[in-house]
């Protein structure tokens, strides 16, 4: 199979980080988070195109987690060793502490 590589189409930069992320209740994590979208690993089924509901953690301790709501779009599928690997957009987020 061929790839092609063409010109970098996002405009924000990514950073690498491992949170704790849960889409239906499917607890999975992150491989990388920008302001417009995240990439993450987990035992789920999703399409591209479809919209997809998540919840990241932020913190050390699930007790002093702040939690942010997204909601987005699948960008990319792909399969990994925990299940999928899944890149989406984030349109619209909320906080909870």
């Amino acid at each position: 199979m061929q790839c092609h590589a063409g010109p970098e189409r996002r405009h924000v930069t990514r950073h690498a980080v491992a949170l704790s992320v849960r889409t239906d209740g499917v607890p999975g994590t992150t491989v990388n988070v920008s302001t417009s979208g995240v990439l993450f690993d987990g035992p789920l089924l999703a399409r591209v195109g479809e919209s997809i509901h998540f919840s990241l953690e932020i913190g050390t301790r699930p007790a002093d987690a702040m939690r942010l709501h997204c909601r987005g779009r699948v960008v990319r599928t792909a399969p990994s060793g925990q299940g999928m690997q899944v890149a989406a957009t984030i349109d619209w987020i909320e906080h909870e502490c």
